[in-house]
């Protein structure tokens, strides 16, 4: 089954509860396959040697030609970090984008 590996997922505080819960609803990724978050939603940027080593470890069974995909949301900087990594070892990844007119994610291909 392919891997949706979703940089972080952006949070905010429930104005009701003050439970922290997801800021927006990435179920219809789960067309592209299994979900997995990379980072932790509240996590800054700290040593960055520390942040590619982790992206090292849990890019390393990325697989584009089975499916695998990119979701990239939360920090932008962990965004651009993680695609930096993922083009080191990579010829080719696909990345999601969610579509207000169409209401779903739409997938890209990137090859270089």
């Amino acid at each position: 089954m392919p891997t949706v590996y979703v940089t972080q997922i952006p949070v905010h505080k429930d104005k009701e509860t003050k439970a922290i819960i997801p800021a927006i609803n990435i179920s219809p990724a789960n067309e592209y396959g299994e979900i997995k978050t990379i980072f932790p939603s509240r996590m800054g940027i700290g040593n960055m040697a520390d942040i590619i080593h982790q992206l090292k470890d849990k890019l390393y069974s990325y697989n584009a030609s089975k499916g695998d995909t990119i979701l990239p949301l939360g920090d932008p900087v962990l965004s651009a970090v993680t695609f930096s990594v993922l083009s080191l070892y990579n010829k080719e990844y696909a990345v999601l984008k969610w579509d207000k007119k169409l209401k779903k994610y739409c997938k890209f291909n990137v090859e270089f």
